[in-house]
């Protein structure tokens, strides 16, 4: 493996950390001179981002984990759900029209993203805005400054399955979905599952009745849906915008959330080819995903406060000015 690709892989394990020029120097066998070059080649392409700390040192990361503000890179985290489609394809227009790079990495985990944007190395973290708000309050550091969309989920029954098991993610929408049709049946029993692909194939197999799921997932449920999310969260959205709360005044990435609250925005065919990478659906499924979802929100503090009292986590008003900018 060459030099270059030793440095890429282990700035890519330490993420945020990234690791001091002389390690890489002194401890991958190389000498100065050849490291030097490769990080200089690796710097000029704008793939990684040298420091000095102490003396004369230097501190070497991947630009994409670099745990400070880049004013040439924005750059967003977000789960495998066609619900982002419209903010990343704000992004993607911004970024060509201001000469930015448009980073986005897909998670599996909410609070992974969160403390990835805590650390620094990400600019933008859409989540559910369940897990986004204990975070801040619990954190102080992160806000919430703009809703994502409402709808795109549900519970599908299969009416030939021998059980009643409703089967969910352990996401927190899909849990709190689960957790309020199983009081409205009593008769139903929770069960878990990881990877929505092989979850969907179990429940058209009949090894569930019932599961929660969200888009593009659910347009290829084949089901018949018994509890959408508009009953449990009216026009409450499923997931939020998050920012770190030391760039929260950052003037590239609030004059993209202004982008992102005009309605006419066209769902670019990379983020279409992008999401269906990142949630392994076909294109059609997730272009056709994106019509079950409302945009057109907005939320104020009287929202936040009946929404906060709903998932039983009641705060003061001047706890909410913290964590919402409303």
């Amino acid at each position: 493996m060459s030099l270059r690709d030793l440095i890429i892989r282990e700035l890519k394990k330490r993420q945020s950390v990234g690791m001091d020029q002389y390690e890489i120097e002194e401890l991958m066998g190389f000498s100065k001179s050849t490291a030097s070059e490769t990080l200089s080649k690796l710097e000029s392409e704008g793939l990684i981002v040298r420091q000095e700390t102490a003396g004369r040192s230097k501190r070497v990361w991947l630009r994409e984990y670099f745990p400070y503000r880049d004013p040439g890179m924005i750059r967003i985290g977000c789960l495998r759900s066609t619900e982002y489609a419209k903010f990343l394809s704000v992004a993607m227009d911004y970024g060509e029209k201001k000469g930015l790079k448009i980073s986005v990495r897909f998670y599996d985990e909410a609070t992974e993203i969160l403390q990835d944007l805590a650390s620094g190395t990400l600019e933008f973290g859409l989540a559910p805005i369940f897990t986004e708000t204990l975070f801040a309050l619990s954190s102080h550091e992160i806000v919430i400054v703009a809703p994502v969309a409402s709808g795109g989920s549900g519970i599908f029954e299969n009416q030939s399955a021998a059980n009643d098991l409703v089967a969910t993610s352990e996401s927190t929408s899909m849990m709190l979905l689960a957790r309020e049709f199983q009081k409205k049946r009593r008769d139903v029993k929770i069960t878990v599952f990881s990877d929505p692909i092989r979850a969907r194939k179990n429940f058209q197999n009949g090894d569930f009745r019932y599961i929660a799921i969200w888009e593009p997932y659910a347009s290829l449920i084949g089901g018949k849906m018994v509890y959408d999310f508009s009953e449990l969260m009216d026009s409450f959205p499923c997931c939020g915008i998050a920012v770190s709360s030391n760039r929260s005044a950052d003037k590239d990435m609030n004059n993209l959330l202004r982008a992102y609250a005009d309605q006419n925005v066209e769902i670019r065919s990379d983020v279409i080819d992008m999401l269906s990478r990142a949630t392994r659906c076909g294109k059609r499924a997730v272009r056709n995903s994106i019509s079950s979802y409302n945009f057109q929100l907005k939320y104020d503090m009287q929202t936040v406060v009946k929404y906060m009292d709903f998932i039983g986590y009641p705060v003061a008003d001047d706890a909410i000015k913290k964590v919402f900018l409303l």
